[in-house]
């Protein structure tokens, strides 16, 4: 992670104003994004509860999970708001919007820890939902339990290795990557193994939309993108 201390290595104004202007064009997509999520958070609620479906504990439990991840990205998205506020609003050099863009370590590192939080959290829904589906046939989550296992190896190291000092932000960038790479799969997989097996038991366009779990493969497209592009900034 930068420090403010790493103002003194010799950069020059020309490569501090390029380091500050990649993440404000990560937060405005972020923002964007945030915006969409928002939309397909709605509409997930909408289906859930205003449907003529009836309400059942599944229903409440998804319910429940997406309204926890929803809360969560838009504290996350709040507190980013906030840093760049400071350092874009209130600072009038780029050396001054330099040293506010850097984060104390435990904000980083508890900021880190509750994103990885959520993915596990996201991915095991979907899991036990495709569990479920499948009548409770073990040999069909098993694939996506060992990715979800890797997936929390790669931010356990993401999360030590934030909570550490260090210039060199390309090892962090590959795990980044490798977990985000990890979480899609997993969700896509997942997605694709229950909108099989709804199509193949089950009729209606409503269920198939809230049983499969597709707002799980949206919040994860909303967690992994932005939160990657200040790292891949950063590395390159």
């Amino acid at each position: 992670m930068l420090t403010s201390a790493d103002a003194d290595v010799g950069l020059s104004d020309t490569e501090i104003q390029s380091w500050v202007d990649d993440p404000l064009n990560a937060y405005i997509l972020r923002y964007f994004v945030d915006g969409f999520y928002t939309g397909i958070f709605g509409m997930s609620m909408w289906l859930l509860l205003a449907g003529d479906l009836k309400i059942s504990k599944a229903r409440i439990h998804t319910g429940c999970i997406i309204t926890v991840l929803y809360m969560s990205s838009t504290v996350y998205a709040i507190a980013t708001w906030t840093e760049c506020r400071r350092a874009y609003v209130f600072m009038t050099s780029f050396r001054g919007r330099y040293d506010q863009m850097n984060s104390p370590v435990w904000w980083n590192t508890m900021a880190i820890t509750v994103l990885a939080m959520n993915f596990i959290i996201a991915d095991y829904t979907l899991i036990w939902r495709c569990w479920v589906v499948w009548a409770h046939n073990w040999k069909v989550i098993i694939l996506p339990i060992f990715f979800v296992i890797g997936e929390i190896v790669c931010g356990i190291h993401v999360v030590a290795h934030r909570s550490t000092v260090s210039l060199n932000r390309r090892n962090e960038t590959d795990l980044a990557l490798v977990t985000m790479v990890i979480t899609l799969v997993t969700n896509i997989l997942c997605t694709a193994l229950i909108v099989a097996r709804i199509i193949y038991i089950l009729e209606g366009i409503a269920e198939l939309w809230v049983a499969s779990g597709l707002i799980m493969v949206f919040s994860r497209l909303w967690w992994n993108r932005p939160h990657c592009i200040p790292s891949l900034s950063l590395s390159l």
